[in-house]
């Protein structure tokens, strides 16, 4: 699903990966764990094409997406959803319309959409949720509709930027369950990063821990 081949990545005199190389097999849930600023949103940046190698290929279901200096296929069109540490929810939208968002970018039919956003809103435990604002949502809720904006669209891949790192232990803990049991029902590649230990340990098949040099 997921191969980085000998990639190597720096800031200015900061080398963040050098000659790198991973394997990532179709719906494993991989966790990326490292201190800030070791590089572990990067290498979801890199996977997800907002930012070039250096040098090095990456292949996504064995087609070259990235490759030395050069980004190949445009994020857009690499099948992939990104949660970002911050969200990114739009304020100016309610919750259904955040939602519905990825869907009329794909040209989506309108009854179509709105059959698959009530079906998400289900999955996340937001049904009733369609109409409010952003700002009128709890911390967990606006987690809550990030994710659904992410799966709506059924990406093969999803990345997450510690999502939950804004959130106290017992609703991380809520919600971490909540995205293992959406990773099984849905069979998403899941590339989760956190600097939280007892996250990876509850839901990683693999750790790919990255250390700040």
């Amino acid at each position: 699903m997921i191969k980085l081949k000998n990639i190597t990545k720096q800031y200015d005199s900061k080398k963040l990966f050098y000659n790198f190389s991973l394997d990532i097999k179709a719906g494993e849930k991989i966790v990326i764990l490292g201190v800030s600023g070791s590089g572990k949103s990067t290498f979801l940046r890199l996977i997800a094409g907002l930012e070039k190698v250096d040098s090095g290929e990456i292949y996504l279901d064995n087609k070259l997406v990235s490759k030395d200096d050069s980004i190949l296929v445009d994020t857009d069109k690499r099948d992939i959803g990104f949660v970002f540490q911050d969200l990114a929810l739009w304020p100016h939208f309610n919750v259904f319309q955040n939602i519905e968002f990825g869907l009329k970018i794909k040209k989506i039919p309108k009854q179509k959409r709105v059959e698959l956003v009530k079906s998400i809103l289900e999955k996340v435990n937001l049904r009733g949720f369609e109409n409010r604002a952003i700002d009128e949502l709890s911390g967990g809720q606006k987690q809550r509709v990030a994710l659904a904006r992410t799966l709506v669209v059924k990406p093969k891949i999803v990345l997450m930027d510690e999502p939950l790192s804004s959130l106290d232990k017992d609703l991380n803990l809520q919600i971490l369950d909540e995205i293992f049991t959406l990773q099984k029902e849905l069979n998403f590649t899941l590339l989760y990063v956190t600097h939280n230990k007892s996250e990876a340990d509850f839901l990683a098949d693999r750790v790919v821990t990255i250390k700040s040099v």
